[in-house]
């Protein structure tokens, strides 16, 4: 049996210590100590099942303690934690509904009242002569220094067991905070030496701490540095192998599906460049070598497109438009919405008509008998690039030999609809546009099956969109912004809501 690179080094016995803890962790949890009936369905109820589901059911927050300060000396202005002795403890009941439990806990240094509301059961469990550990506001109230509703746990009598960063589960009225405690604990010593699945290289690379410190440091942390670093490693772990996933099953569809490589040396692309009034941007230029080097290969392009909002991403869909042209195949552009689409039409078609492409326009809204003269052209290939929105996805709608499809804003479409649209040619290239920002981590998985190109600059700096909010009081500050702009041959605009506060319909 080859030994992993993470675990070179080992002697075979104990390489065979960590490879069985590791079987272990897909036993099921009932074969922890005291983890059957009620407690075994609170722990189905998680959908906890397995070992590793136990190990993996990471706290949601965490209770601080690790600053104790003298009752006396908790500040009335700032959250405190204070340590003590349970001195008393009583149940009142002021009104219907309304159960008070009332705690004098006692220090070296005075005395408070611990307030607990409508926590009745909580008065069986706490009882004279207990240590408790409590975080919250300290105020003074009733001639006594008072805690209301502070974060508290019960602690040994040893001071080294105080766990002073307590981790906060989720739980069920059939299994608590403690059973889970216990049984994670459990389920962490008998799994103590496992096989980690980052090499040794990539995690000193990257500084991540071993995955058995981070089990041991999530569930029972020493410090708020060491839970975030901890935290650190599983997450990347958890995209690490998420981007295994999707790009082996990439991998798999293109060792499947060859697509035809276009001609990126073709008389329209050459001559787009003629047409186009203006120079592109060092990003927008970088954009379009990438697409063409992905077109110009037998492996399907997928690529997400990201900018802003008048970077450019439609001149560089343009692009992949000509090249589909040039290679005597169709392409289509699929917005989400009629008045986008045309834009498209206006904006790209023009530049279209100048390169000799042919072109059309279909929405819900096209006439049936240009509809049925569309459908004419894309079926015998005679209309090379198609705009429109959802009705491109209707099952009339034929491609002759659809190669290219550009997907703008493809977080407004589903996913099956976006597969529809994919199906509709055999192994074609794919091309997603955004103008919505994606943090690389959200992009990673959310589109970790798509190659992710960035236009970062916009091609005019003086163009920079520039917003500001104004109370209704201010009107005229906008007024007058708008003057500055007509005066300086710009346009304006306002937005409007269809219905008004009163339900009137605003047609202006």
């Amino acid at each position: 049996m080859p030994v992993p690179m993470a675990d070179r080094g080992l002697t075979f016995e104990a390489y065979q210590r960590r490879l069985a803890q590791a079987v272990y962790l897909d036993k099921p949890v009932s074969t922890l100590a005291y983890a059957g009936g009620v407690r075994l369905k609170g722990l189905q109820r998680l959908g906890i099942e397995t070992i590793g589901d136990l190990i993996n059911h990471y706290p949601f927050r965490y209770n601080d303690f690790s600053q104790v300060v003298p009752i006396a000396l908790a500040s009335l202005q700032d959250k405190s934690t204070v340590l003590g002795h349970i001195h008393e403890v009583k149940v009142k009941r002021p009104r219907p509904r309304l159960t008070l439990i009332e705690i004098t806990l006692t220090d070296d240094s005075g005395m408070c009242i611990i307030a607990l509301f409508n926590q009745p059961w909580l008065a069986r469990q706490l009882h004279p002569g207990l240590r408790l550990i409590c975080h919250g506001q300290m105020e003074h109230a009733y001639s006594y220094r008072r805690m209301s509703s502070p974060l508290l746990s019960i602690i040994d009598d040893d001071d080294s067991l105080i766990e002073t960063i307590q981790p906060v589960y989720r739980a069920n009225s059939d299994i608590s905070q403690g059973w889970l405690r216990r049984f994670i604990d459990q389920a962490l010593a008998h799994c103590a030496g496992l096989l980690d699945p980052l090499p040794v290289d990539l995690r000193i690379r990257h500084r991540l701490m071993s995955r058995r410190a981070a089990l041991a440091q999530v569930h029972h942390p020493t410090s708020s540095e060491d839970c975030r670093l901890a935290r650190q490693r599983l997450a990347y772990e958890e995209i690490f192998f998420l981007q295994l996933f999707l790009l082996g099953r990439r991998a798999r569809i293109a060792a499947r599906a060859k697509a035809q490589a276009l001609n990126v040396d073709g008389r329209a692309l050459h001559a787009l460049s003629a047409c186009l009034p203006f120079t592109l941007t060092d990003d927008q230029s970088s954009a379009v070598e990438e697409i063409l080097k992905d077109l110009s290969d037998s492996r399907p392009m997928s690529r997400l497109l990201m900018g802003e909002v008048g970077s450019g991403k439609t001149v560089v869909a343009i692009h992949a438009l000509a090249v589909a042209a040039d290679s005597q195949r169709q392409a289509v552009m699929m917005a989400p919405t009629e008045v986008l689409a045309n834009q498209y039409a206006l904006a790209v078609g023009s530049v279209l008509d100048s390169l000799g492409i042919s072109w059309a326009l279909l929405t819900s809204s096209t006439p049936a008998a240009d509809r049925a003269r569309l459908l004419t052209g894309l079926s015998t290939g005679t209309v090379e690039v198609a705009f429109g929105t959802h009705a491109l996805l209707e099952p009339d709608v034929v491609f002759a030999n659809l190669a290219l499809v550009v997907v703008d804003e493809q977080h407004r479409f589903g996913v099956n609809q976006r597969e529809t649209i994919r199906a509709k040619g055999e192994a074609v290239h794919y091309l997603a546009m955004t103008a919505t920002p994606i943090p690389r981590s959200l992009a990673l998985t959310i589109y970790g099956d798509l190659d992710i190109t960035t236009i970062r600059s916009r091609p005019r700096k003086n163009s920079m969109i520039k917003t500001k909010v104004i109370v209704r009081d201010q009107l005229a500050i906008a007024y007058d912004a708008v003057r500055e702009a007509l005066l300086r041959k710009e346009q304006a605009y306002f937005v409007c809501p269809l219905i008004g506060q009163a339900g009137q319909t605003n047609n202006g």
